[in-house]
């Protein structure tokens, strides 16, 4: 993702939300066209079933209401639990989250005045419902492209399946990420070594101290893009 415009500048992440929606209904427009041609191999017993859900979609932010709202804005794949989680106290995040609020009326928001660092906002996301089978933890200076939720969505749903003893997937959708800037985790990983450690605190290696745990249960890093 393009991380290279200050947080602040909101009409330019403005207009970049803007060219990613018009990109989508370009794709949409395209999609309709090509499976309504009478020579298109388009058909709704042929094409690729839509996926599942996502169980819960949670960001986590503290100061970067710019980037906050151009992420929620990019989600363009069902979602059954969103959850922004507002670290701290920062006006801007807070107008951004009532505004996102106003637009996804069933968004939960966890707002923590006193800051549970990084480890404990992705800790209230897995929290928005402990039941699911897998969380997508997303930073807030991610954007997804056009269709890249549904990507991940049919790819973890598969894996689920397919690789039972995996603990987390990552996707690359930030230069230079080190894959925990967007990742799933699996229900069987937090069953078998539990939540992130909040005495790591305010942020950074609290996902080096999980990897560990997670080899050590015989549960795989898998990465994908």
């Amino acid at each position: 993702m393009r991380g290279d415009r200050s947080p602040d500048d909101l009409p330019a992440l403005r207009a970049e939300v803007a060219a990613l929606r018009a990109e989508l209904t370009a794709v949409h427009s395209q999609q309709r066209l090509e499976c309504g041609s009478p020579s298109s191999s388009c058909s709704a017993a042929g094409a690729a079933p839509e996926p599942p859900a996502i169980p819960v979609l949670g960001v986590a932010s503290i100061f970067h209401a710019g980037y906050l709202m151009r992420c929620i804005r990019s989600i363009d794949f069902a979602v059954k639990v969103l959850v922004v989680v507002h670290n701290g106290r920062d006006p801007g995040v807070a107008a951004t989250v009532a505004t996102l609020k106003s637009e996804r009326p069933q968004m939960r928001v966890v707002h923590e005045p006193e800051n549970t660092g990084c480890a404990g906002g992705w800790n209230r996301i897995l929290a928005a419902d402990p039941a699911a089978p897998w969380w997508l933890v997303v930073n807030d200076d991610i954007a997804f492209p056009p269709g890249a939720l549904r990507n991940i969505a049919s790819r973890v749903w598969a894996r689920e399946q397919a690789e039972p003893d995996a603990g987390h997937y990552k996707f690359w959708y930030q230069h230079g990420a080190s894959g925990w800037s967007c990742f799933a985790l699996m229900a069987r990983a937090v069953r078998r070594v539990g939540t992130f450690d909040e005495n790591i605190f305010p942020v950074y290696f609290e996902d080096e101290d999980c990897a560990p745990p997670c080899l050590a249960a015989q549960t795989l890093s898998t990465a994908g893009r």
